[in-house]
């Protein structure tokens, strides 16, 4: 009789946990505005994954068709969705007229110390040297360190009225830079016109709007629900004015382009479907594991991304577990 009901329960949860995962899966095809608050799915979507294959190996195990409807789910999933786990694809040849681009959110080099640590803008100037990319994009840039990269003769800056300044560097020559700034927001964009060899690649370098949204599941307890999904509401609504904006800067392009930078959401959002557009991403084509480039406790979430024109071959990818952020820096090798 307990068996019975604890089974009948279960089921209706499982239920539930389908019914949020087919919301998430019809939520990328339409506007955040008319229901924000169900895009906190897509944050989710790798934890709806696991709960889903949990259910799968349960009804297996006490022999139940119910196994069918999360299996059933799961597969739809993975047909819609790039997997949020990629095997080793990475290629051995780096083709000799190859650039390397980095992304990177610097949390401000730790200005306000977050972290108790006094070296950390030591720790990443070092780490992005011993990397030595081509161009360097970074988000939450600290304009204190604008003279630390003398590696590179060519930069360009966000406008510093925003709080949150974008940097690129470069080793190949900037012929035009620009700010794109978001309405009634501290976050941006900026994009420069790089002079490499016989082509002029547009880099993007953007920051969407912040969720406001601890990396610690026990920070986020603590705050009110209600207050708290109102906020995020309010953010996706602005995420997805901010990523139409950056699409149709991409549209106006006369070259080809690469975005690169933090977009405050998962790769099965909306706002991420905009932007890419028919682009590569660089992970989806070269990565392996689960990508992840924001410091979140509960489970991997990637949210930075760079994305490259389809012309543009991604020849390798890589992610670096290195704490000197909230965020971790990724590269990708892209063959011209």
């Amino acid at each position: 009789m307990v068996s019975r009901f604890w089974n009948k329960l279960l089921y209706g949860i499982n239920i539930v946990v389908g019914i949020a995962f087919v919301l998430s899966l019809i939520m990328p095809y339409i506007s955040l505005k008319l229901i924000p608050i169900l895009s906190i799915l897509s944050l989710g979507i790798p934890l709806l994954f696991i709960v889903n294959s949990l259910f799968v190996i349960y009804w297996i195990w006490k022999a139940k068709k119910h196994f069918i409807l999360s299996l059933s789910l799961i597969l739809i999933g993975l047909l819609v969705f790039d997997s949020f786990y990629q095997f080793e694809s990475q290629t051995t040849i780096v083709p000799a007229h190859s650039i390397d681009v980095m992304s990177y959110n610097t949390h401000l080099f730790n200005k306000y110390h977050w972290k108790d640590q006094d070296n950390i803008p030591e720790q990443i100037l070092t780490f992005i040297d011993q990397h030595d990319p081509q161009v360097l994009c970074l988000q939450e840039f600290d304009m204190n360190y604008k003279d630390a990269f003398t590696s590179y003769p060519y930069h360009a800056f966000s406008e510093e009225h925003n709080k949150s300044v974008q940097a690129i560097f470069s080793k190949y020559p900037i012929i035009n830079a620009q700010t794109i700034n978001f309405e009634a927001s501290s976050n941006a964009a900026l994009f420069a016109d790089l002079k490499v060899a016989n082509y002029t690649l547009r880099v993007f370098n953007i920051h969407l709007q912040s969720l406001g949204v601890s990396s610690d599941p026990e920070l986020i307890s603590n705050q009110e629900p209600q207050r708290l999904l109102k906020r995020m509401s309010s953010m996706f609504s602005k995420q997805e004015d901010q990523a139409q904006l950056i699409r149709a800067k991409l549209d106006e392009s006369p070259y080809y382009n690469i975005v690169a930078g933090d977009f405050n959401n998962t790769q099965y959002s909306r706002v991420y479907r905009l932007i890419k557009g028919d682009m590569n991403d660089s992970f989806i084509q070269r990565g392996s594991g689960f990508g992840r480039s924001f410091d979140f406790k509960l489970f991997p979430m990637r949210i930075d991304f760079i994305l490259s024109d389809k012309h543009l071959e991604v020849v390798r990818h890589q992610n670096f577990k290195v704490s000197y952020s909230d965020h971790y820096p990724l590269m990708s090798t892209l063959n011209l």
